[in-house]
């Protein structure tokens, strides 16, 4: 969806009016946020727009990190699938070989999470320092799982019907080696 786009419908949402009096703009300058920008189009960059230009900017992240926090949440990254990579373009074998890698590291990294957890609460409370630590430790693993569900939803992982009952044999044999 384009920027324009999501203008629109939160701008139809709220109400123009509404949205113009809480930045202090006229109806008629909202309303140039939900159009595209350039050709024959009169729209201009909306806050959407110079938000991603920010962004893009050394340090921008932070801006990110803040806009999230004010929404009520955190911003993860989402990494570049390694798993994508090294799968895709190859035989059965080799992509059965990075979904069992990736299903490995993702559970690993989930693992040290709750292992973590359980440190943390050992003793009956959870310090600052250590809810930070958790923090941390919880941002990496959200981004190991989120690089596994992305190459999935990518079909990195696509093997055939065929070889779908040889996967069990593999994670054990995987296991044991």
């Amino acid at each position: 969806m384009k920027s324009y786009e999501v203008m629109r419908t939160f701008r139809r949402q709220a109400g123009a009016k509404v949205v113009a009096a809480a930045v202090g703009l006229t109806k008629n300058h909202t309303d140039k946020w939900c159009r595209p920008v350039g050709g024959l189009e009169t729209g201009e960059l909306n806050p959407l727009d110079r938000l991603a230009q920010l962004a893009a900017l050394p340090g921008g992240r932070a801006l990110v990190d803040w806009l999230c926090g004010r929404a009520g949440g955190f911003f993860v990254r989402n990494p570049a699938p390694q798993t994508l990579r090294s799968a895709t373009g190859r035989s059965q074998q080799a992509r059965a070989q990075a979904l069992l890698a990736a299903h490995s590291q993702a559970e690993a990294q989930l693992a040290q999470f709750k292992l973590d957890v359980a440190r943390a609460v050992q003793d009956g409370q959870v310090t600052a320092t250590e809810a930070a630590q958790l923090r941390s430790d919880w941002e990496v693993a959200k981004s190991e799982l989120e690089s596994f569900v992305v190459a999935c939803e990518r079909g990195s992982f696509r093997l055939g019907a065929l070889f779908f009952p040889l996967l069990p044999w593999l994670a054990e044999a995987e296991l044991v080696a």
